[in-house]
């Protein structure tokens, strides 16, 4: 199915997508997050806030979630920004979730602590995460390589089916089954060499 001709209100309801470079808008925190669920109630939006290991950032901050972030998000780190972006995916609660390079400017502890709590969320629903670290995708379901926008072969996990995988492979290490001419294009205009399918 070509994206184009999919309703654009479906994408914006069924569809949360986070970047590896995120926009944050001159507004608070809480406005940031619930930005496409303005009538998001507070519990909805520390759920979303505690799985995307933003709690603490926020609770550090003396206005909390009232604290403005500056255009851009410049009053926070990369990896706070991308936690920001992450929390206002899940309040979405999308169908589809799309982590493109999400988690980059985040060390590996919070990298680890925030896909563990992702799993449960991301078992109900189509997930796909980009990225070119090996310890975010390696408990995919199905694992495959992008190079020059073409998706060269995937790989079957082996739990796939009971809600997790053990990836024993490093992407590219070797592809089970060539998939020539499947254009991918770019995702977020970065140009990547892993994607992972999580469901």
């Amino acid at each position: 199915v070509e994206v184009r001709d999919l309703d654009l209100h479906w994408i914006r309801e069924n569809v949360g997508i986070v970047l590896q470079e995120p926009f944050l808008f001159n507004k608070t925190l809480r406005q940031n997050i619930s930005l496409a669920r303005e009538d998001a109630p507070d519990d909805q939006i520390l759920t979303a806030v505690r799985m995307s290991a933003l709690h603490e950032v926020v609770a550090g901050f003396e206005k909390g979630f009232e604290t403005p972030v500056g255009e851009g998000g410049v009053t926070l780190s990369g990896g706070q920004k991308q936690r920001v972006a992450i929390a206002r995916a899940l309040l979405l609660n999308p169908r589809i979730l799309i982590l493109d390079d999400a988690l980059s400017a985040v060390d590996t502890y919070t990298e680890e602590e925030i896909l563990a709590r992702l799993r449960s969320f991301m078992r109900r629903r189509t997930s796909l995460i980009v990225s070119h670290r090996v310890s975010t995708v390696r408990h995919a379901d199905l694992s495959g390589d992008l190079v020059d926008q073409a998706l060269l072969g995937h790989r079957v996990h082996a739990a796939v089916g009971q809600g997790r995988a053990h990836h024993g492979e490093v992407p590219g290490a070797h592809v089970e089954r060539a998939l020539p001419g499947v254009e991918i294009g770019r995702l977020g205009g970065v140009q990547v060499d892993a994607a992972v399918a999580l469901q």
